[in-house]
C-alpha cells in the first residue's frame, strides 16, 4: 500500500515538473530563458515584466511546480487539471508572446 501511495505522489510530481519544464521551453524558444542563477520566483517576476499578458498562466504553473517540488501534500486532480489548462492557454498564446515583445 505504501508503494502505491508513493508512486501516485511521484506521478503527480512528475506531471507538475513536466508542465513547468514545458513552460520553460516555450519561453526559451522565444528568447526568455530562465537564467541559471534565478529561482522560480525571480523567473516569474521576469515573465511578469516582459510578458504580462500570460502572467496568470505562468503563475499557476509555477505555483503547481513549487507545491510538487517543495510541498508535503500531493497535487489534487483539480490542480493538475488547472496546470494542464494553463499550459495549453500559454501554448496557444505563444505567438502573441513573440509579437508583443518586439
Amino acid at each position: 500500500l505504501r508503494l502505491i501511495i508513493l508512486q501516485n505522489n511521484a506521478a503527480d510530481r512528475v506531471n507538475a515538473h513536466n508542465y513547468y519544464a514545458a513552460m520553460l521551453r516555450l519561453f526559451d524558444l522565444h528568447g526568455t530563458a530562465r537564467p541559471p542563477q534565478a529561482n522560480v520566483r525571480e523567473y516569474l517576476a521576469k515573465i511578469a515584466r516582459e510578458y504580462g499578458h500570460v502572467y496568470e498562466e505562468a503563475e499557476v504553473l509555477t505555483q503547481g511546480f513549487e507545491q510538487a517540488r517543495y510541498g508535503n501534500d500531493k497535487l489534487s486532480p483539480d490542480q493538475l487539471r488547472q496546470m494542464r489548462e494553463n499550459y495549453r492557454r500559454l501554448f496557444r498564446h505563444i505567438d502573441c508572446i513573440g509579437a508583443l515583445s518586439r
